[in-house]
């Protein structure tokens, strides 16, 4: 699975050429059907600005509005603040070891983005069981 990040990646156009590349350079790594390319925001944070249910209990401390409204623009510099503003640090650690012992559910259902992640996560997991059909 390969994953562009960079700030760049709003340009369709850009992204577009760089998919290709990627699409280029793992092809002759692996057959297509061992990885899958997904155009996600660079800031993979923003998933969890969606849902006020699941970000508050992963937050060390109770997000303003303001700050509610700027984690859906630059959700890393939001969460990094809300963890500098209880104490906690470092970030992002300290939510990754949060969310560890969360629920995250609701994000696939918000997230149509993610869909085909999870489609190719579940069909890898199918087809390293025994008796299941690849």
């Amino acid at each position: 699975m390969a994953a562009i990040r960079d700030a760049q990646t709003f340009s369709p156009e850009l992204i577009a050429e760089q998919c290709g590349w990627v699409h280029l350079f793992l092809e002759q790594a692996a057959p297509p059907s061992e990885w899958l390319i997904l155009p996600i925001a660079p800031e993979i944070a923003v998933l969890l600005f969606r849902d006020e249910h699941l970000l508050r209990p992963l937050l060390p401390v109770s997000p303003s509005f303001e700050q509610l409204i700027r984690g859906r623009y630059e959700p890393n510099k939001v969460l990094a603040e809300l963890f500098a503003q209880a104490g906690e640090q470092p970030f992002p650690e300290a939510l990754v070891s949060r969310m560890e012992q969360a629920d995250l559910s609701s994000l696939w259902a918000l997230s149509p983005e993610l869909r085909p992640l999870e489609e190719f996560l579940l069909q890898k997991l199918a087809a390293q069981q025994p008796n299941t059909a690849p």
